[in-house]
């Protein structure tokens, strides 16, 4: 989930259903009563992937929490426990650097670049602050970026996991 969204972990662990628009493919990144962005610019879009959309159907079905990710308890993530499914998969991958929660949302930004994804879409789909004048005025139209984040998809295996 991570990975194919490149959500912070705050947006991550507070993620609702009610956020998950299946039908139009989108996760809605917004301020509520019980969560707020990091900046105005961290609002945002984040369309779904085939695979993202696949395993959040899956996880719908199974779900009753109001939260999107949880423990195998139904609980609220905490960040330590989703640190610790972060190593445990770098130590699986022989990965021998430091895995990081933030680094999944490196990833993310990384091989969508490594795919010739524009930065301009990045820089909306991490909810980066612009930097520029010419970034403030650049709008991207979530609609139209399916096809952008379904190139992350070659790179998940179709192995089911428990987390």
């Amino acid at each position: 989930g991570l990975f194919l969204t490149g959500l912070r972990f705050e947006e991550f662990s507070t993620l609702k259903w009610e956020r998950i628009d299946l039908k139009k493919r989108f996760i809605q990144i917004r301020s509520d009563a019980t969560f707020t962005t990091k900046t105005v610019t961290s609002e945002r879009d984040i369309p779904m992937s085939d695979k993202l959309y696949s395993l959040l159907s899956k996880l719908k079905k199974e779900s009753t929490s109001d939260y999107v990710f949880t423990t195998p308890e139904n609980n609220k993530l905490s960040e330590r426990t989703l640190l610790t499914v972060c190593k445990a998969i770098a130590s699986t991958a022989k990965i021998k650097k430091n895995a990081t929660l933030q680094k999944w949302r490196h990833s993310f930004n990384s091989h969508l670049a490594q795919a010739g994804v524009d930065y301009t879409v990045r820089q909306y789909l991490l909810g980066h602050k612009p930097q520029t004048m010419t970034d403030h005025y650049t709008k991207v139209d979530p609609t139209k970026l399916n096809d952008q984040v379904s190139k992350l998809d070659h790179l998940i295996n179709d192995r089911p996991t428990n987390v």
